[in-house]
């Protein structure tokens, strides 16, 4: 697949004409590169060239306490059980973390059937997958609280919240921040999707972003991070 980006703009017919003959050139000639744009007489391609990182001055960065991480504290993850959802709290949980919430369109099965289900099912099964990640980040002293909820909806996410705060292994009954990291994936062309398949994707970043951000008005965070 090769993108060409061309600018039309203020382009006479004799312009577009030239622009045409450049498009079909590129079209028939063969190269390896993906990325091309015509700027008038210019013809710009996408070039990686490698970059030195200068050695941190810091040599042992593993033992420093991050300044935004509450040691012990809660904190709320939407698309918790997702792929990057797990991979944050994996990282707070190695930063010190104490209760990781997560939240998911579905919740785990009750804790007492996780031996069973892994058993049970094959390595492959997305389930299994979850349940030994998330055994894998209470190994690192995190608690974990694995909650269902619609992020979309006000009224299923503040009964999420309203439950984790009051959830036993959520010690001090405050979230201190809220990683919105939830998504809905439907990859298309523009000009393929609808606008239902549009607002989808929107819906579960934006609104549920302004339903977070309602939800936690009234309680200070020490940070709302939102993943785009």
């Amino acid at each position: 697949t090769q993108s060409i980006d061309i600018s039309l703009m203020h382009l006479s017919n004799d312009g577009l004409k030239k622009v045409a003959k450049q498009v079909i050139l590129e079209i028939n000639t063969a190269n390896d590169e993906r990325m091309v744009a015509y700027r008038g007489s210019d013809r710009w391609i996408r070039t990686i060239q490698d970059s030195p990182i200068k050695e941190s001055p810091i040599k042992d960065v593993n033992h420093l306490e991050p300044e935004w991480l509450r040691p012990g504290g809660t904190y709320l993850i939407t698309g918790g059980l997702g792929g990057i959802g797990l991979t944050i709290a994996q990282h707070l949980a190695e930063l010190g973390a104490g209760q990781l919430i997560l939240l998911g369109r579905r919740s785990l099965p009750e804790r007492s059937l996780w031996e069973d289900w892994i058993e049970q099912h094959a390595e492959s099964d997305a389930t299994s997958q979850r349940i030994q990640k998330v055994q894998a980040i209470e190994r690192c002293g995190a608690k974990v609280i694995s909650i269902a909820a619609n992020v979309v909806d006000h009224k299923s996410m503040q009964q999420a919240v309203a439950s984790a705060a009051a959830n036993e292994k959520t010690t001090s009954g405050a979230i201190h921040g809220v990683i919105h990291a939830a998504g809905t994936m439907d990859d298309q062309l523009i000009m393929l999707k609808s606008r239902a398949s549009a607002a989808a994707v929107i819906d579960a970043k934006v609104k549920g972003a302004l339903i977070l951000d309602d939800i936690f008005s009234a309680q200070p965070l020490d940070f709302f991070l939102v993943f785009s």
